[in-house]
């Protein structure tokens, strides 16, 4: 009985540590909405629940700089011109500053008819949500959502020296401004210069549906500009000061894909390929991204071809505080019922798609990542055409991996227009998805083969590249030590794949031992980038029976050079989607082998490559196979041929 009472208690006190580490997590998640930030909850409480003050005007700006003056001219001419008595006027400024702006005002005479609020308040974002005219310098909180009847009039395009300004690169790019610019009704600019460096600077041609003001107002006569821009904007009168240019738009239809957070992985790979490959002048192509996620490692995103727009978005759960720890609580318990949580699932994917897309003209959304929950709900709720792939067995993911969602995955797949598997043996296991948890009547899944395109004129390119680390590259060994191993005559095996357990890289080190205790002139490289095994992998491979023999390499922009310096190519997943990596060997001249896994399985049997089987004991037979050279020298593929069907197999989507 008292045994019975101690292991009663450890799995009650392993219970609890669970609930522990979940509640941080939630914790970590949620912090960004915590009591000093309560304001950016309340916003999509006060959107909803709000209506829209038909006499209220919102300016917001900063208390110095070239746009400042202009600001106050207008909040002058707001408050003194009786065309506007009846007018509520907010003038929001950081909070530091709201002494320095009451001050100013008083002086001025008009602190009785502007009310002074500070950014980031409760009643801030009340009266942004609220708000019908909305003036500013710069560009609103990106969680910002501009609502139909507001009409907001951004005065960024006065702000810099176009005429010395270079178009803004990925890195100093306000990403937030280019936000601002697409929410716009209206953006004032000075003259065609700063028009045409606002449109190429921010990416607006074609895919932005507001128009631009250009006014023939001295740059110094701030009263007059005040008095004509509220006239227009306000009042609806016409002023020969201002003439209205539309955005161009080419008329071609806008297609705009989800790759993810570009970690180095097969998932960017195929993206990027895909983009490469494509007829860039039959559709306008964009990307977009989330800023949070990339902004440590902008040259990741240097791959995209430059004809192709950026749209970058700030992650924000859009909950209001009530909300957002139910959701916490769904994330971070996986047995709790999608039905706890499914309306407030509904709430935040319209309210996210509204923010982050509702003023992009977009006519095809493809979720190409076919992970991270909310773009997949976001995504679904596009007023478009909607596509998501799907890369993996996202059955062996959900239960090995666990970062999707079977629950949220199964409705996504039946409400979008199109599911794109990337190999033939991604659906069984996607069709099984799609019907979990389907009612007699509902709409099933529409699941189509969109093989992965394969640029192989590019990966020899890139392979052609001195062998070049990143400044952000980590390895288990020095690196001279490493381009030493890679330049002896040693027999090299490589594999490619981020550091998680799907990948298999604790079978295929314990295979390499076994191989190199019989023949110790051979050592292994493995590549990867993010993946949560980095520590476990090192200290396997410390503890291994032949550690100088293993290098591993996290994170490398341009792994190719360094694919081409070995002999091998093995791959070793435990479940794949395709396997991109097999083809990319082969285009650098690697013989190649895989487990013999559903993803790849097709494809190498097709084109004569070479399965072992899904175990320890097989990869070590492909290792063997490999140095008795019974393994193909290359797989027998016209990648011409097989690219031109993949390009057409996506394009149909569209």
């Amino acid at each position: 009985m008292m045994l019975l009472s101690v292991e009663r208690g450890k799995e009650l006190n392993a219970l609890l540590c669970k609930i522990k580490d979940k509640l941080k997590k939630a914790w970590k998640e949620g912090s960004a909405f915590l009591p000093g930030n309560y304001g950016k909850t309340s916003y999509f409480r006060y959107r909803e629940t709000c209506r829209i003050q038909e006499k209220m005007i919102l300016l917001e700006g900063e208390t110095s700089g070239k746009t400042a003056g202009m600001l106050s001219e207008i909040a002058e001419e707001l408050s003194r011109n009786p065309l506007f008595r009846e007018y509520e006027i907010i003038y929001a400024v950081e909070k530091k500053e709201c002494a320095l702006l009451r001050n100013f005002l008083r002086k001025q005479g008009m602190d009785g008819r502007i009310e002074v609020i500070g950014k980031d308040s409760v009643t801030y974002y009340k009266k942004l949500a609220s708000a019908k005219y909305l003036v500013t310098d710069s560009a609103f909180v990106h969680i910002f959502t501009k609502r139909e009847g507001q009409m907001y009039l951004n005065l960024s395009g006065c702000r810099f020296d176009w005429n010395e300004e270079e178009k803004k690169s990925e890195v100093n790019k306000d990403w937030n401004e280019q936000k601002g610019f697409f929410d716009a009704d209206y953006i004032l600019c000075p003259d065609e210069t700063a028009m045409k460096h606002v449109i190429n600077g921010y990416g607006l041609q074609n895919f932005a549906k507001g128009k631009i003001w250009i006014t023939n107002v001295a740059e110094d006569d701030n009263k007059k500009l005040a008095r004509i821009l509220c006239e227009n904007f306000i009042l609806g009168e016409t002023s020969s000061d201002i003439t209205e240019y539309e955005i161009p738009y080419n008329g071609r239809k806008n297609v705009v894909l989800y790759l993810g957070g570009f970690e180095k992985n097969g998932l960017t790979s195929a993206g990027v390929n895909l983009l490469h490959t494509l007829d860039r002048t039959k559709y306008n192509y964009a990307v977009i991204f989330c800023v949070d996620t990339v902004q440590s490692r902008w040259e990741s995103m240097e791959v995209l071809p430059e004809d192709v727009g950026r749209l970058g978005y700030f992650s924000c759960k859009c909950l209001t505080f009530s909300e957002l720890w139910k959701y916490l609580f769904w994330r971070g318990f996986r047995n709790t019922s999608y039905g706890f949580i499914e309306h407030i699932i509904e709430r935040m994917s319209l309210r996210g798609v509204e923010r982050i897309m509702k003023h992009c003209r977009i006519d095809t959304a493809v979720q190409f990542s076919g992970y991270q929950d909310e773009m997949i709900g976001m995504m679904q709720r596009m007023p478009c055409r909607r596509i998501i792939y799907v890369h993996s067995d996202m059955e062996q993911e959900s239960a090995v991996r666990e970062n999707v969602r079977k629950d949220l995955l199964c409705r996504a797949y039946r409400a979008y227009d199109a599911v794109a598997v990337v190999t033939e043996g991604m659906i069984p296991p996607t069709e099984r998805i799609a019907a979990y948890g389907r009612k007699e009547g509902e709409r099933k899944a529409h699941i189509v083969l969109c093989q992965n395109v394969i640029d192989d004129k590019r990966i020899r390119l890139l392979g052609e590249k001195e062998l070049r680390f990143d400044e952000v590259t980590v390895f288990n060994t020095e690196e001279e030590t490493l381009r030493e191993a890679l330049q002896s005559p040693k027999k090299k095996f490589v594999s490619v794949g981020r550091f998680s357990v799907e990948k298999g890289h604790k079978r295929l080190i314990e295979a390499f031992e076994r191989v190199h205790k019989e023949q110790p002139e051979t050592c292994l490289f493995l590549v990867g980038g993010h993946g949560d095994l980095w520590k476990e992998t090192v200290e396997q491979v410390h503890k291994s029976s032949c550690p100088d023999a293993v290098y591993l390499i996290r994170y490398m922009s341009n792994p190719y050079p360094l694919l081409k310096q070995c002999d091998f190519f093995v791959l070793s997943s435990l479940y794949e989607g395709f396997g991109l990596g097999l083809a990319e060997a082969d285009v650098l001249g690697l013989p190649c082998f895989s487990a013999n896994i559903t993803g790849p399985r097709k494809f190498m049997v097709n084109h004569g490559g070479l399965l072992v089987e899904n175990s320890e004991q097989g990869i070590y037979d492909g290792l063997k196979r490999c140095l008795a050279g019974s393994v193909p020298e290359r797989l027998q593929i016209e990648y011409e041929q097989y690219n031109a069907e993949a390009i057409e197999q996506f394009e149909s989507l569209l």
